[in-house]
């Protein structure tokens, strides 16, 4: 048998990168081999006590980073 997709019923799908509430961390340690961001800060993520990847799908509280 062949797996059918699964798509979302609300046809958006967000990330933690495009969140308000991320603040992304820049240090070293944390950048990929091309030198992005791969790591955030949130504070509904365990109390902000640890990072969140940028790539992971978006939680209850996201908001859209609108940039004009």
């Amino acid at each position: 048998m062949v797996r059918q997709r699964v798509s979302q019923t609300d046809g958006q799908q967000h990330v933690c990168r495009e969140c308000v509430h991320v603040v992304i961390e820049t240090k070293f340690s944390t950048l990929s081999l091309k030198g992005e961001p791969t790591l955030g800060r949130c504070p509904y993520y365990t109390g902000g006590k640890y990072c969140v990847l940028l790539s992971q799908k978006s939680c209850g509280h996201f908001k859209n980073n609108i940039k004009v």
